[in-house]
């Protein structure tokens, strides 16, 4: 992380010495941008995701950024405004990066989420299957509902793949109200049943998917609404 200190301006014309403080805070402006987006590359890698092409810009922007104060330093004004003019580009390709990595893994966590849902379903599917202590209309039309999520979920990971996110998250909704009917359908019948947790094994553990966990997936999917209109992101 980058910090700048008082530079000694001394010995030159007032008129320079003014648009050399000048220089010094735009540019203290321009590395708490930097030094924010090096956290958040280093947040990124520290939840396993990789973020080389990011840090390799992050660090080219670092040294031109310390160029620059030492040019200020020298009173060179002419070179501090062009590596100042550089850091400013520079921060603009990191930006474009930055909102492509956090496209890339929100689609990897609704991707997860997408996963997760498909095995809850079936699961849920067998345990309704497996009811002896309901009538056969009751279950049919709580596996009907249950079918439609199940379709609704695999309609909203085609669009996932081509990257429509706003209607992934519309048919992750759906899909999981569609759930949730199938539910209330046995409910309503004096079946208590509910969604299960699946592992990545396809163990079945406790209760349903929190409230705060669907919130945070479907948060994640409308942040990336925005950059997945300006940005093409690869896998």
């Amino acid at each position: 992380i980058l910090a700048i200190g008082d530079e000694n301006l001394g010995g030159a014309p007032m008129a320079t010495t003014e648009r050399l403080v000048l220089l010094r805070v735009q540019l203290e402006r321009l590395i708490e941008q930097l030094n924010r987006l090096e956290c958040f590359a280093d947040r990124v890698v520290q939840q396993g995701y990789n973020a080389t092409i990011l840090q390799g810009e992050v660090e080219k922007a670092q040294h031109t950024a310390a160029n620059a104060s030492l040019l200020i330093s020298r009173l060179n004004e002419t070179e501090a405004v062009a590596k100042i003019d550089g850091l400013e580009a520079r921060l603009k390709l990191l930006k474009v990066l930055e909102k492509a990595l956090t496209a890339s893994i929100n689609v990897a966590r609704i991707t997860t989420y997408v996963q997760q849902s498909t095995l809850r379903l079936e699961s849920l599917r067998k345990n309704i299957t497996s009811l002896s202590a309901v009538t056969a209309s009751v279950q049919n039309e709580s596996l009907t509902i249950l079918d439609q999520a199940k379709s609704t979920l695999e309609a909203a990971n085609s669009s996932l793949q081509e990257r429509n996110i706003n209607q992934t998250v519309s048919l992750l909704q759906k899909s999981k109200v569609e759930e949730q009917t199938s539910i209330t359908i046995l409910k309503n019948a004096g079946i208590n049943i509910g969604s299960a947790n699946i592992d990545a094994s396809g163990t079945v553990s406790s209760p349903s998917t929190s409230g705060t966990e669907k919130s945070n997936i479907f948060d994640a999917a409308e942040r990336t609404t925005a950059t997945a209109t300006e940005i093409r992101v690869t896998g």
